[in-house]
């Protein structure tokens, strides 16, 4: 469509028309991502008093999707391909965006929901459910060829509609410029400040700009170089520039009709109902009234929702390809994904209470958000010197990163509150770890060696850190929130089922003796936390990576939040408790991760880089011994 379009205007044009399309997807998705709830709530709480906080959001964001486009012209690869030069453990960083893109489709339930209820107000045929699946069956449909060419004409047809309905809306409506001027002057009315750095994050979104080089990989292709980057860089910059003015129109718009609600709530009787009749025959003016503002939003909404799923469809699929051997081609996973996504949204959908998860998946979204533009300065800085960003885009990328940490963990108090004081203990049980690793009883374990009172020793050394794990605990609401799980899992790694099991029990029996709503709950995910670990690691054959203990930590942490505690404590079914899974799981599963991370950094340095042997070392000297005949094949061909 656009390819057509370019042949019939000046080519000077048509060059910048070129780089349009990723851009219009980048638009579209940022805008249905923006919070439009936020954005009306907060025009209707406070006016235009926090307009200046979009304006600085949509700054920051340029930058940082920026810096995103020059690696990608001057690369020809995706930025996902640059954060895997991060240092760290191998594959980490897009790891941990792919899982939080996994998490974050039980918000898109939320969103096609919403969409579907707002269809439902234009077309009152059926319920909003049904339109949302019915919403969903479309978008499978679009997608499903993995075409970007489909998605582009899809997103121009809704990008159309869109500007259309933005430009009605824009010549009927009042727009108090005076306020909107007043609103450009950094201040932060009372008690608005939760608002402020909620509004920092939802404009402009997250990290769903990283989609961005993914669909301008798709334009760009491979090609790259000093002379491309050079000729086309001019063109990408105005894309993204009008990409973010349509997000900020957007969000000017939804701010504007909470802000006609903010000044009826503050006038007399008689200024209110002249309010209302000039807002009625200025909506009178619009073609379907209110109609079309709610058929606006669907639009935006359905747009956000098409390039949403794929571009972490796109993403996730990438990672996975690239990540480990599979036999499925990108396009295959790609679809593979795109049924995991309707999966997951049909749970939303049909779930009447995702909040807490949908939170929580947002706050761990926000602090990688906030990481993000470090690691993107340190791609940059090993850019090639004409496609580095400049000294100012540096000061604007840094500053807006540190802010927006800083945002994230002052907003999940949760992690300030309960997850650094847990780490701190954490750091003092990595030392003792360590010492444990330079005795004899160790070098036995460790090398499949040690007897059964070697067992009966490290039950007990472990126990007494389970216990330690408790004791440094931090009571909140009848549940203490804890990394007791630690030591079990650690000794089920080292020791097996039974040597887990037993470091669990002695966890279990003090646990209970604490009591609490979460007593039982904490006593069972000790014993389970163990025997889980010890299973875990014989499935992969002890090859321990920190990707694979992150997630032993936080799936062991899920049944204990999720599972057993509202299994003994009452069920899933109040607000309360549900309150409690949302304090306690980020900090309990952090500290919890970073342990099992640190037992592993531990590990390696002490020499243990091929943990993974110890199996097969044990069977060696059993086959020696003449005791067993078969020896299962070592994955690296060392037996």
């Amino acid at each position: 469509m656009i390819s057509g379009l370019r042949r019939r205007i000046p080519p000077g044009i048509a060059e910048s028309l070129f780089f349009i399309g990723p851009g219009l997807i980048l638009a579209v998705e940022a805008s249905g991502e923006s919070g439009i709830t936020e954005l009306i709530g907060v025009g209707f709480e406070y006016g235009f008093a926090l307009f200046w906080v979009i304006v600085a959001a949509l700054i920051f964001k340029f930058a940082f999707t920026n810096g995103i486009a020059r690696y990608t012209v001057a690369t020809g690869t995706s930025i996902f391909d640059g954060l895997r030069t991060i240092p760290g453990p191998k594959n980490w960083e897009v790891s941990f965006i792919a899982i939080i893109y996994l998490f974050e489709m039980v918000g898109f339930g939320g969103i096609a929901l919403f969409a579907g209820g707002l269809f439902a107000k234009v077309v009152p045929v059926v319920e909003p459910a049904a339109y949302a699946f019915a919403l969903l069956i479309f978008i499978l449909l679009v997608l499903w060829k993995n075409s970007y060419e489909r998605l582009e004409h899809v997103i121009i047809i809704i990008s159309v509609v869109m500007f259309v309905g933005l430009a009605v809306l824009i010549f009927a409506m009042p727009f108090p410029l005076d306020s909107i001027a007043h609103g450009c002057i950094p201040s932060i009315p009372d008690g608005a400040l939760i608002e402020t750095m909620a509004l920092l994050g939802v404009v402009g979104s997250g990290l769903n700009l990283l989609l961005y080089s993914l669909w301008l990989h798709e334009k760009v292709g491979d090609r790259h170089g000093e002379a491309y980057f050079a000729s086309h860089m001019k063109s990408v910059n105005l894309d993204l520039g009008l990409a973010f003015l349509i997000v900020g129109v957007v969000a000017l718009i939804f701010m504007t009709l909470g802000f006609w609600g903010f000044v009826h709530e503050h006038l007399t009787e008689v200024g209110a109902v002249a309010l209302t009749e000039t807002l009625s025959t200025t909506f009178s003016k619009v073609p379907g009234g209110m109609n079309t503002v709610l058929f606006l939003a669907f639009i935006i909404l359905t747009g956000s929702l098409i390039s949403g799923m794929d571009g972490r469809a796109r993403a996730v699929s990438s990672v996975v390809s690239r990540a480990s051997a599979t036999r499925f081609d990108e396009r295959a996973l790609y679809r593979i994904v795109l049924i995991i996504f309707a999966g997951i949204i049909t749970v939303g959908i049909l779930s009447g209470e995702t909040t807490s998860l949908i939170r929580a998946v947002a706050a761990v979204s926000s602090v990688m958000f906030g990481m993000l533009g470090f690691m993107l300065i340190y791609i940059d800085r090993r850019l090639p010197a004409y496609a580095r960003g400049s000294s100012l885009w540096v000061l604007t990328v840094g500053s807006g990163s540190i802010l927006f940490l800083g945002i994230a963990l002052i907003t999940e108090q949760s992690i300030l509150t309960f997850g650094l004081p847990l780490m701190e203990h954490v750091a003092v049980v990595a030392i003792l770890l360590y010492a444990f690793t330079k005795t004899s009883l160790f070098e036995r374990l460790v090398t499949g060696m040690g007897t059964l009172e070697d067992r009966g020793w490290m039950i007990l050394t472990f126990g007494a850190l389970s216990l330690y794990g408790i004791y440094r605990g931090i009571l909140y609401n009848g549940v203490i929130i804890d990394f007791a799980d630690l030591g079990p899992m650690v000794a089920g790694i080292l020791g097996g089922p039974v040597v887990g099991g037993c470091v669990g029990l002695i966890a279990a029996l003090f646990r209970l003796s604490e009591g609490g709503l979460g007593a039982a709950g904490g006593a069972a995910s000790a014993i389970c936390a163990g025997i889980i670990a010890a299973y875990a690691a014989r499935m992969f054959r002890n090859h321990l990576t920190h990707w694979r203990l992150i997630g032993l930590a936080c799936g062991v942490e899920f049944l204990h939040v999720f599972v057993f505690i509202p299994l003994f404590a009452g069920g899933w079914d109040s607000l309360e408790m549900w309150h409690i899974i949302r304090e306690t799981y980020l900090p309990m599963a952090v500290a919890n991760a970073l342990g099992l991370v640190l037992f592993l950094i531990i590990l390696r340095e002490r020499g243990y880089d091929m943990l993974e042997h110890s199996e097969y070392l044990s069977l060696k000297r059993r086959r020696n011994k003449g005791m067993i005949e078969d020896i299962p094949e070592d994955p690296d061909g060392n037996l």
